[in-house]
């Protein structure tokens, strides 16, 4: 059991706590959420465990206890998501550069963008691709959530700046910002502890447990089938940012033409 602790323990705490959530107690949810996190901190160093699984499950917790637990600054809704999510992010680049000094961690963060745009400017015709594709996959994906939850829209209007805010938050802090800690370091790690298929399928899981918010068992599924497609999608091209490209586009049509009545294809 002590072989697989780092996977199971965390795992089941993270169920749980959406759980409560899920049935309407997110005071519960909350108090569930800290206990892995300090699970997280302490057990490796107790039992002289490795930290790097602990490390990942800490990041999902640590987004559930800033979202629920930050006050309210500011009246359209859509802005919440910059210090959640900034939050988040930045905690997941002190995990990546875990041992390091900040110095090194900023220069490895640095290394990885630089390579990226290398990297794009070399195979634009690949990357071009990938923007075509990953749109069309948000589009379709979002219509049908749609019909699952019926968000209410995060802007107040359809208008040319609402949409460049909503667009930008969507994708470099939402879609970026779930996958850097779902696929790029929950799935990657978990895909050496329990295999390429059982991380995929374990991520896609938690995934989906921490969309309990719209208490729909029928969505629960739905976004379990898309962390599936994200995970397979991710370990194929190695692309965090076809991944965020296609996570923000969801939400981007999710919260804006969609609950208008534009773009709707069902």
């Amino acid at each position: 059991m002590r072989r697989y602790l780092d996977v199971v323990l965390p795992s089941v705490l993270i169920t749980i706590a959406e759980a409560l959530y899920f049935i309407g107690n997110p005071q519960a949810c909350l108090a569930v959420h800290g206990l892995n996190v300090l699970a997280c901190i302490f057990l490796p160093l107790a039992l002289g465990m490795d930290m790097t699984l602990f490390q990942a499950f800490s990041l999902i917790s640590l987004i559930r206890l800033v979202g629920l637990g930050m006050p309210v600054f500011f009246s359209l809704t859509l802005y919440d998501f910059v210090p959640v999510y900034a939050a988040a992010i930045i905690g997941a680049f002190v995990v990546l550069g875990a041992g390091r000094a900040i110095k090194e961690q900023a220069k490895a963060v640095m290394d990885v963008l630089i390579n990226t745009i290398r990297k794009m400017r070399g195979n634009l015709a690949l990357w071009t691709v990938f923007l075509v594709v990953g749109i069309l996959l948000g589009y379709l994906f979002s219509n049908i959530e749609y019909v699952i939850i019926r968000p209410q829209a995060l802007v107040p209007e359809i208008d040319l700046s609402y949409l460049l805010i909503l667009g930008f938050i969507m994708l470099f802090f939402v879609g970026f910002g779930e996958e850097l800690m779902f696929r790029a370091i929950l799935q990657r790690r978990m895909q050496t502890r329990v295999g390429i298929w059982g991380g995929i399928v374990l991520t896609s899981f938690l995934f989906a447990a921490m969309h309990s918010v719209y208490f729909s068992f029928v969505y629960l599924i739905y976004v379990f089938i898309v962390g599936m497609i994200l995970g397979v999608a991710y370990y194929r091209t190695k692309s965090l940012g076809f991944v965020a490209l296609i996570h923000g586009s969801i939400n981007f049509f999710l919260f804006s033409f969609l609950p208008y009545g534009f773009l709707r294809f069902f």
